[in-house]
């Protein structure tokens, strides 16, 4: 029997119970409500083991930001195939299931609509972690195809930033400008747009396109 199971399966314990706590909180208060003594009194444990495990406040938020409970893993988001597919069906699939990794976290749509008001260490933390998170889906998408890291990364940045607006927006109301967003049956429709766009991404890279040329925007018509 290995004697380290005990401890090592209490603080797995308790290190969910403090992301937990950091979620509860998040939720219920907000960002001005969170600090390392509220984190402990939700998680009911001593600040010392909130240091101890995570760090300071901002380094307990990077945990959170990427816990699978706040933000998608990038295995969720990435087709098990992805390696073995053209760049086309990688991104199809990355929007597919990103789209839906997203609506099933209403807490995470919350949180992006606080951080477009509020803006300090916390939501920095935030950040970052959703930085190192982009980079490495960059890097799943485009490895061996004709997308460099820098062109894939900036079409996932640019799409996925249109995405989070739509479920921000679709808080409040049902059509962004014509586009229904209010429903699973909307969403269906949204995420066939972006196949379309996945191919048309594909079809011309970056690299190839008239404006890296130094073309007019008519050219591309």
């Amino acid at each position: 029997m290995d004697e380290n199971a005990g401890p090592a399966r209490n603080r797995t314990d308790t290190e969910a119970r403090i992301i937990s706590a950091v979620r509860t909180i998040l939720a219920r208060d907000g960002f001005p409500a969170l600090n390392i003594t509220a984190v402990a009194a939700e998680a009911r444990v001593d600040k010392v083991l909130i240091y101890r495990y995570f760090g300071k406040i901002d380094d307990l938020l990077a945990a959170f930001g990427r816990s699978a409970d706040f933000w998608p893993t990038v295995d969720e988001v990435i087709a098990p195939d992805n390696d073995h597919l053209p760049a086309e069906d990688r991104l199809i699939g990355f929007f597919d299931r990103y789209v839906e990794a997203l609506r099933s976290r209403p807490l995470t749509i919350e949180i992006l609509a606080m951080e477009v008001n509020i803006a300090n260490p916390l939501t920095a933390a935030l950040d970052q972690a959703r930085e190192d998170w982009g980079v490495e889906v960059a890097k799943r998408l485009g490895g061996g195809t004709e997308f460099d890291i820098v062109e894939m990364n900036t079409a996932v940045a640019l799409v996925s930033a249109g995405i989070q607006f739509l479920l921000i927006r679709a808080r409040r109301t049902p059509v962004f400008s014509q586009i229904a967003i209010a429903t699973d049956t909307d969403w269906v429709v949204v995420r066939q747009h972006l196949a379309w766009l996945s191919r048309r991404l594909v079809a011309v890279p970056p690299s190839q396109s008239a404006l890296t040329r130094g073309g007019d925007l008519h050219d591309q018509t």
